[in-house]
């Protein structure tokens, strides 16, 4: 076998093909980042890696990655409990079908970053809010697929309890966000994004997981 030929091969496993687009996209960051942009927009991924060890360092960032994980916890577990209870309940009974289900439509419809204030409002500025809105982007993903929506709901709770922090916070990540966008410290930002989104995939990765399991369980 020759070695194009192998190559040829390898390319055409998918987890293959994800490393390659994964290790082009960082190419073309660094390139970018060095020539094209200036640095104090945009920080290349060596530096930005490099700088891991500093954001992990920075006050109050390692506090603030575990309210944003209990927070999510928190949110994703009621957006099961609630969704599965209202979409069992809908679903189940013709008529709250009927009844409910174009109000529950209308409510998916409304954009919810517009109604964000009335969440701030009512839960306050505390983790109640980010918990409470995280609940508002999971939950209907749940109530109109069910068990097939608990994936799409983690990556709404995620959505929903970042935007109400980077809305109004004094601490998670959104704060601190904030915080390295208005000192432009593209460095630590693009960081803390990193860490933000390998916490991102290994959530989802588990939930997919449970999921397919589940799944598994209840065709069998």
């Amino acid at each position: 076998m020759t070695a194009a030929n192998a190559w040829r091969r390898a390319l055409r496993r998918p987890w293959v093909a994800r490393i390659a687009v994964v290790v082009l996209l960082l190419v073309l960051w660094e390139v970018a980042a060095r020539w094209w942009v200036d640095p104090i927009f945009l920080s290349p991924p060596s530096r930005v890696f490099a700088a891991l060890p500093a954001v992990f360092d920075t006050r109050g960032v390692p506090a603030a990655l575990r309210v944003t994980f209990w927070e999510l916890a928190v949110a994703f577990a009621l957006s099961v409990v609630i969704g599965l209870v209202v979409g069992l309940t809908v679903g189940l009974k013709p008529f709250a079908r009927k009844s409910f289900m174009p109000i529950i439509l209308l409510l998916y419809s409304t954009p919810q970053v517009t109604i964000l204030p009335l969440f701030i409002l009512y839960f306050g500025i505390g983790p109640a809010s980010k918990i409470a809105f995280g609940v508002s982007h999971g939950f209907f993903p749940i109530v109109m697929t069910i068990v097939a929506g608990v994936q799409l709901a983690m990556t709404g709770v995620l959505l929903g309890v970042l935007l109400a922090e980077l809305y109004v916070s004094t601490a998670g990540i959104g704060y601190f966000t904030t915080l390295f966008t208005q000192n432009f410290d593209p460095t630590r930002l693009l960081g803390l994004i990193s860490v933000l989104a390998a916490m991102a995939i290994v959530l989802n990765e588990i939930v997919r997981r449970a999921e397919v399991h589940f799944g598994r369980w209840h065709t069998e």
